[in-house]
């Protein structure tokens, strides 16, 4: 007789008071529960029998059957005749802090601003009225406050030539107009090519390109991402025929921040004229009074490190165009060194320092530490620090 029931080894149990959930590690999908689901799976986890736990927890045989069955065919467990060792895939991070020798910190990208000039006047950029989910990648004007300026060539090739040093393995350079300094961007990124990162993305805001930027960038393997600011559909319309145009066939990705008013199969339905196969990413900007949180599937890398870090932080940092070095483009307020410092930036006195930053997982939030689906929301400390005044805050969850 079968009389033990246990989740399969990609199954884990979130078992926390709002909102417990399970969650699929192979597929992706995650699954609120019920608190009484919760305990009846939490005491068969420990290998309880079935009719233990439907004595214990003064349950209904024919409730517990048809509830069991129901995960079986959704494939996340079984019936066993005997209790079972299951050693779940979980990756657990945390072993690392534990560890007698540590692994340095790492450092897998580095976002590097070479400027903020730029000609374009955007609907959105520098307004505290509108959020983007994904303001590290693009350029959103984070640096307008400040006096126009660039950064100077000796700064570039310090920040660059440490990073190296640090292994760092990726490398975005965040640029809104590149024709404003196209020879002193052109230095910069030719030193950063010959130092072989294994990856350089080149992101370009509004700005147009002349004949010389297309030129040079074409020579490169480089990642290029243009961004453009849409807030009518004729705008776009606009922007692919100047692509098509210009026959800009070395470009990797288009990243259009639209109005969030704008209809998205109209969008998409223009971005399919597209002459070329580029990957194009629409980030509908909306307005801080209807922001709102987004869930998504659950991958098991990130399952993991969600667990010990924060997502969006975790092995990056920002550095602006007079070499101050933040944990992101959106959180200017907290720099945590400087390119002329960067032993700064691990000094274990300062509280705030980068690995602060790295390690603000869903544990430091009260509204987040007891909800099961804490590992699937989306978060971005940028936003929640703009609209709430608060790095620590989950203000804005729609749970």
């Amino acid at each position: 007789m079968n009389n033990y029931f246990r989740l399969f080894e990609e199954i884990f149990l979130n078992p926390k008071e709002n909102h417990p959930a399970i969650y699929n590690l192979f597929t992706g999908i995650v699954y609120e529960i019920s608190p009484i689901e919760t305990e009846l799976l939490r005491q068969l986890e420990l290998n309880h029998t079935v009719d233990s736990v439907i004595t214990s927890l003064n349950l209904s045989p024919k409730w517990v059957e048809k509830t069991l069955n129901k995960y079986r065919e959704a494939r996340l467990g079984d019936w066993f005749s005997d209790p079972v060792f299951i050693s779940k895939l979980s990756p657990d991070y945390s072993f690392i802090e534990n560890l007698f020798f540590k692994f340095p910190d790492l450092i897998s990208r580095a976002t590097i601003s070479l400027s903020n000039a730029c000609s374009s006047n955007c609907f959105f950029c520098d307004s505290s009225q509108y959020v983007s989910q994904y303001r590290c990648m693009t350029c959103t004007g984070t640096e307008k406050k400040a006096s126009e300026r660039v950064i100077p060539l000796h700064i570039a090739k310090t920040a660059l030539s440490k990073l190296k040093q640090l292994n760092c393995s990726e490398i975005l350079f965040i640029i809104p107009d590149f024709d404003a300094f196209p020879d002193h961007f052109s230095s910069i990124i030719e030193y950063a090519h010959s130092l072989q990162f294994k990856h350089i993305k080149i992101h370009i805001g509004n700005g147009a390109l002349s004949s010389q930027t297309i030129r040079f960038l074409s020579q490169y393997d480089f990642t290029i991402c243009i961004q453009k600011s849409i807030s009518t559909i004729d705008e776009l319309s606009d922007v692919i025929s100047n692509i098509t145009d210009l026959n800009l066939s070395f470009l990797s990705q288009l990243v259009l921040m639209i109005d969030s008013s704008l209809d998205l199969a109209d969008i998409r339905n223009l971005l399919s004229k597209l002459p070329i196969n580029i990957v194009t990413q629409i980030i509908p900007l909306c307005h801080k009074n209807d922001y709102k949180i987004g869930f998504d599937h659950i991958e098991l890398r990130s399952f993991g490190l969600s667990q010990t870090y924060n997502l969006c932080l975790y092995g990056n940092l920002y550095i602006d165009s007079a070499g101050n070095i933040f944990p992101c483009s959106g959180l200017t307020d907290f720099q945590v060194g400087s390119v002329g410092n960067w032993s700064d930036i691990f000094n274990p006195d300062n509280k705030m320092n980068l690995k602060y930053f790295w390690y603000l997982n869903k544990e430091k939030f009260d509204k987040c530490k007891n909800c099961g689906l804490q590992y699937l929301c989306s978060d971005c400390r940028s936003i929640e620090y703009q609209l709430s005044g608060s790095i620590i805050s989950k203000s804005f969850c729609n749970r």
